[in-house]
Parts: C-alpha cells; structure tokens; sequence
C-alpha cells in the first residue's frame, strides 16, 4: 500500500502515523506534488489539485484537510470505489472561539489597549 500525504507534519507525527499503517510513504507539500507521485497511491492524506486525480487508477480513500469537497465530488474526478473523506466538524468549536475572540477584542479595545501598552514598554526601554 502506498499513502501519500501533502499534510504539513514533523517527524513525530510521521513516525506515529507510519507505526499505525504498515505502508510506503510518501511526504510532499501541495505546491510540490505531482502526478508521478499520485500514479500508484491507494491513499491519499490532505487536498491536491482535483485535475491531478485522474491518474489515480487504484486510489482507495482520500481523506481531505478541508470541510469543503469542492472540485473533488464532480463526476470522473475519482472513481466511483474510491471514499472521500472530509474535515467536517474539525474546525467548527476553533472558528467560534475565535470570532467570539475578536468581537470582545473589538468590543473592548484590547487593540487599542496593546498598541498603548507596547508604547509604554518602548518608553521603558529607552531610559
């Protein structure tokens, strides 16, 4: 079985994964992928441009990093055996944290408040 995976990841994650999943392995990033790579995968980990999966002949499972599965449910772009899998969910609690972060940011000036405060700390400094 050959994974290719164009998932950013440091070596503990590759050395977990690769403990998991006896397979060949193959590490790319998005920008450098290519069809040569894709030819022989029966997994794909991660989005890669959906023109390039038309060389996938046996691809089994495509686990996307994204909610969205734009591009990749259209017809004749994966086969019909192959399961897609999405990020659905992943991202939904981090999203809310963060829009309630910047509305009370906004809503109290913490901004404003930052800006005054690495002010002062340079006025600090120079003395």
């Amino acid at each position: 079985m050959k994974v290719v995976s164009v998932l950013p990841m440091d070596d503990r994650q590759k050395a977990y994964l690769e403990s998991k999943i006896r397979a060949e392995f193959v590490y790319t990033s998005y920008d450098d992928v290519c069809e040569e790579m894709l030819v022989d995968a029966d997994v794909i980990l991660g989005n890669v441009p959906p023109k390039m999966l038309s060389v996938c002949k046996h691809l089994q499972l495509m686990q996307l990093n994204s909610a969205g599965t734009d591009g990749y449910t259209t017809p004749g772009v994966l086969a019909p055996e192959t399961k897609l899998a999405n990020a659905t969910g992943a991202y939904g609690l981090a999203i809310s944290e963060h829009m309630l972060g910047m509305l009370l940011m906004l809503q109290k000036k913490l901004g404003i408040y930052h800006d005054q405060q690495k002010e002062a700390f340079g006025r600090m400094q120079a003395r």
